[in-house]
């Protein structure tokens, strides 16, 4: 009796809840609200389980329908709170033991903590307090997986953040997201994020960046320079030399020079020719190997593909210096150094430049190849030529012309099969003397005070040979 009861009653509830108009009931829209409210610092939901009456439960569905924020059934809506208050006793737990943690223990607990937080806003993505908990969560991954150095996790949870984040605040994770692709090799992906970098810069601090506000302008800095850097290495090569030039604009003052001289080297290097300045790259890196042979072959190859003379010059002067000191072609170098040191300043006149600190670096190089190969020449007793690479030597200036001025005095007076000729030995001897003497070693110079004072005695002046000579034997052992 009472079940058929229960059940005819319960067909006049199911018939007033479908066909009574909504309006005839009140509204009570707090009251509804506080139905599906939960409070995460306790372990009970204030919603009840069940609904006592089937007015409550009308009005819950009508409230539902007509709240257009709330996009959720009320099934999911629950169980989002449930995956809520999980990730709060989570959060609890991290602030309790975070600093007596382990990097890898705390990223245990983020991991939980991401799962359930990010559940919950499957189920319920309006739920703002959740998002906030999860941006928190995903910076705190960030820096453990960046400090380990995890950056494919790293991507992963930052582009993860920025589906979260203001978009006003993106710009930086954009940069170091541009950064971590540039470290991996992946250029496209890294201009990308630079790219992105830049536009919300200018999207949103546009008057901050005319004010010249420092924060903005070196966050802009970055993002340009990183931009450009990526474009170089796609052979973007106007791309590249417009973000180059963008950023050295706006630079910090102790990086202008820095990048000025990155421009110069490489956007500028042979009129922008990129690719010729990777093939350079790479036989440079080969160079570093000591895989000589192959490093001489591929920058032997670049060598007809360059445009200006100075980028052959540069070329050369590298396959000279694999010729004289690794693979044994001292006379082909020698003669490719000269040509380089003979031809530079009639070329840099040509093309209406000043001769730059270049031409010196070109003038040392030939100057200590001469000055090694008259070593090389005086040991196998081809005195001549080791006059005439001493004397190159001697009379550039250079690091190695005073200890070769030096070798060429002392030679001049020791060849017994040579008429010595005083005034050179004076002449080479003395300038050795004067502005080499203290590179110079003791051996070095007791020969050198020897030869001059043989000097003098040959052309009478035997006062100052004789100063010369006292002078050989106060010269201390060191």
């Amino acid at each position: 009796m009472k079940i058929s009861f229960i059940i005819k009653n319960l067909w006049v509830m199911l018939v007033i809840v479908f066909l009574v108009p909504a309006s005839t009931f009140p509204q009570s829209r707090i009251n509804v609200e506080k139905l599906i409210e939960i409070d995460v610092s306790s372990d009970t939901v204030k919603s009840p389980t069940l609904f006592q009456n089937a007015y409550i439960h009308t009005e819950l569905l009508q409230y539902l329908a007509q709240e257009t924020a709330v996009t959720v059934s009320l099934n999911d809506s629950l169980r989002a709170n449930d995956f809520k208050l999980k990730a709060y006793r989570t959060f609890q737990n991290y602030q309790k033991t975070q600093e007596q943690n382990s990097d890898e223990a705390n990223l245990t607990i983020l991991e939980t903590l991401k799962s359930d937080l990010e559940k919950a806003i499957q189920l319920n993505p309006n739920d703002r307090r959740v998002k906030l908990l999860l941006n928190f969560c995903y910076v705190r991954m960030e820096v453990i997986l960046r400090n380990q150095e995890r950056w494919k996790e790293y991507i992963q949870i930052t582009t993860n953040r920025l589906q979260l984040t203001d978009p006003k605040i993106q710009y930086f994770s954009y940069i170091s997201l541009g950064n971590v692709y540039s470290s991996l090799q992946e250029i496209a992906l890294a201009r990308e994020a630079f790219n992105r970098a830049v536009e919300l810069l200018f999207e949103f601090y546009c008057d901050s960046l005319e004010d010249g506000n420092q924060k903005y302008l070196t966050a802009l800095y970055g993002a340009l320079r990183g931009r450009g850097t990526c474009e170089e290495k796609l052979y973007l090569d106007e791309a590249a030399r417009r973000s180059m030039e963008h950023a050295v604009v706006i630079a910090p003052d102790e990086h202008k020079a820095g990048i000025q001289q990155q421009i110069e080297k490489t956007l500028l290097w042979d009129g922008g020719n990129l690719k010729a300045l990777e093939k350079r790259n790479k036989a440079l890196l080969l160079f570093q190997k000591k895989e000589y042979k192959t490093a001489k072959s591929l920058l032997a190859e670049l060598l007809p593909q360059l445009k200006t003379f100075r980028a052959r010059a540069e070329i050369e002067r590298y396959i000279a210096q694999l010729e004289f000191f690794y693979l044994g072609s001292n006379y082909q170098a020698l003669n490719r150094m000269w040509r380089i040191v003979k031809q530079y300043p009639q070329q840099i006149a040509m093309s209406d430049t000043a001769i730059d600190s270049t031409y010196q670096i070109y003038s040392n190089t030939y100057a200590q190849m001469c000055y090694f190969q008259g070593i090389q020449e005086q040991r196998i007793n081809r005195l001549r030529m080791a006059y005439i690479y001493f004397a190159r030597a001697a009379e550039m200036e250079s690091p190695s012309q005073y200890q070769a001025a030096c070798n060429l005095a002392i030679l001049l007076t020791t060849d017994s099969r040579n008429i010595m000729h005083a005034d050179d030995v004076i002449h080479y001897g003395t300038q050795a003397w004067n502005n080499g003497n203290a590179n110079l070693h003791h051996n070095l110079k007791r020969s050198l005070a020897r030869s001059l004072a043989r000097a003098y005695q040959q052309k009478g002046a035997f006062e100052k040979a004789t100063e010369w000579l006292v002078s050989s034997y106060s010269i201390a052992n060191d």
